[in-house]
């Protein structure tokens, strides 16, 4: 019935794949259509390819799907209780915890528990895909990881990686939700291109992308802590579980982060932090701002107010008794805490906000009002930037000049509204000494700058901007002999200064002789 409808080309199901039915980033575990077996409500199982939005619309109420109802793990608590979790337990361990924890003066434990979080960017899930000549498709992709999805892209239609160009011109917001996730949405795209050898846009309605992608981690965890009169963590134990859905994802690594941000700001002497992702039957869940830590750091920060709340104390004095000190202190997974300066910033952050004047007017208010109530608080945040996988901390970069001294700017960076293609073209236009409204920033693409990293971790724009002034430093050295056979002299005597090569004597001179960058190129 689907099949009549007028406008319908085609109907896509699993064995339609000619390569491999994978969409799964780390891990080959998530079908791009789900065969014999639907693993999630949202998982799905077939696409519907056809001329108009309508007809697709149309057509796929008229699709029958034949359920048997199987046993399924729908929490964390379920999941914990099957053993059902996706690779192995990941432990940080140091000190004798045990051990400090008995000896301890005082002991709490407790539990914590913080709920998933849709990424709710203004634009949902979208791409794009242009079939080309000789078994090729040009796909322009809401992603931020246009390498990623031109990987699986190709494995899914059985090619070499050569025949897949991946474009990302711009995304309307993605906070960690089309890293992963985004290849998805461009493989129904590629997948239909190749079908039926036309064009095809595939756009998700908010409806259907709340339900059919990932959000950040369900978190729930068990902790114990031992301390001292002033409140001092001498050992802390905690058992943490993210629900990682029906398939990895980037859950492990996700798992990694929140492990590792457990400390937050706190030195921990003596600790044991364990992890686990569990599998569940829900839909897969994926990176959100923090990748994972936040979970760690909002349970920590609990555990302080318990500490305070056991001693009587303010929650502040705890947090700073139990600060990295400035020096020799280590991070539970062995990092070195260098240049740490909470301490400085908190002292100064207090006198500034006044934030004792203001705790004694809320709590005089409080005091007065019995359902109104005011709070203030003050917390710290210590955050690792960069990939935990160090081989991805790593950026391309293609400067592309023209003889009549414009630019054209290529890199791997996505750009999803933090700016930075506006700061990738301020870095250019400095390194070049030329003005920004010559330089167009073009779209991250796949045959331009291959092999790339996703945007993501908050090293876009340090990984792309460092890349792009090695490129031009290249380029600058390049044009030097140049300018300096132009201006007569040799090229240890010119130098690049606010857009034209001067003849200089060790620095650029503002009075003497220079040659346009345009003239040069």
């Amino acid at each position: 019935k689907a099949l009549e409808v007028d406008g319908v080309e085609c109907i896509a199901f699993a064995d339609h794949i000619p390569g491999v039915n994978n969409v799964g980033s780390i891990l080959s575990d998530e079908p791009l259509l789900a065969g014999d077996e639907v693993l999630a409500v949202g998982q799905t199982v077939a696409v519907v390819y056809g001329r108009t939005y309508e007809a697709c619309r149309q057509a796929l109420v008229l699709i029958e799907v034949e359920y048997e109802e199987l046993p399924a793990i729908l929490s964390v608590d379920e999941a914990i209780a099957a053993n059902s979790i996706h690779g192995e337990v990941h432990v940080i361990e140091r000190g004798e915890v045990q051990l400090e924890l008995n000896d301890s003066k005082h002991n709490l434990q407790g539990d914590f528990s913080c709920g998933a979080q849709e990424h709710f960017y203004l634009e949902t899930h979208a791409a794009l895909a242009i079939p080309g000549e000789d078994k090729t498709v040009e796909v322009f992709s809401s992603t931020q990881h246009p390498s990623g999805a031109q990987k699986l892209i190709a494995a899914q239609l059985g090619w070499r990686r050569n025949q897949v160009v991946v474009q990302s011109p711009r995304m309307g917001g993605a906070f960690g939700g089309k890293e992963s996730q985004g290849a998805m949405f461009a493989s129904y795209a590629a997948l239909g291109a190749y079908l039926t050898g036309r064009p095809v846009k595939c756009w998700m309605d908010r409806d259907t992308d709340m339900r059919v992608s990932g959000r950040r981690h369900p978190a729930q965890a068990k902790w114990k802590v031992g301390f001292d009169d002033d409140g001092l963590i001498k050992a802390f134990v905690v058992d943490l579980y993210y629900d990682a859905g029906f398939a990895a994802d980037l859950s492990l690594s996700i798992l990694d982060r929140g492990l590792f941000h457990l400390d937050n700001a706190y030195w921990l002497p003596n600790a044991r932090l364990s992890g686990w992702a569990m599998r569940t039957n829900m839909v897969s869940n994926t990176a959100f701002r923090g990748f994972g830590g936040p979970q760690g750091m909002a349970l920590v920060e609990g555990v302080i107010e318990h500490i305070a709340d056991r001693l009587g104390k303010s929650p502040l004095e705890v947090r700073k008794a139990n600060f990295y000190n400035d020096e020799g202190c280590f991070a539970p997974y062995g990092q070195k805490i260098e240049d740490f300066r909470l301490h400085r910033m908190v002292a100064q952050l207090e006198e500034s906000s006044q934030l004792e004047v203001r705790r004694a007017a809320i709590e005089e208010f409080n005091g007065k009002n019995k359902w109104c109530k005011r709070g203030i608080a003050l917390s710290p945040v210590k955050f690792g930037i960069s990939f935990t996988a160090s081989f991805l901390n790593q950026a391309g970069a293609y400067v592309v000049l023209y003889s009549d001294g414009t630019v054209q700017l290529n890199h791997g960076g996505t750009e999803m509204g933090q700016g930075l293609y506006t700061k990738m073209v301020q870095v250019c236009a400095h390194t070049l000494g030329i003005d920004q409204s010559v330089i167009r920033p073009m779209s991250t693409s796949t045959d331009k700058v291959p092999n790339t990293s996703p945007t993501a971790a908050s090293s876009g724009a340090d990984l792309n901007g460092a890349a792009i002034k090695e490129a031009c430093n290249i380029l600058v050295e390049r044009l030097r002999p140049v300018a300096a056979e132009l201006l007569g002299v040799n090229a240890d005597q010119v130098e690049l200064a606010a857009g034209s090569f001067d003849e200089h004597e060790g620095w650029a001179c503002a009075d003497g002789r220079s040659v346009s960058f345009e003239k040069v190129c």
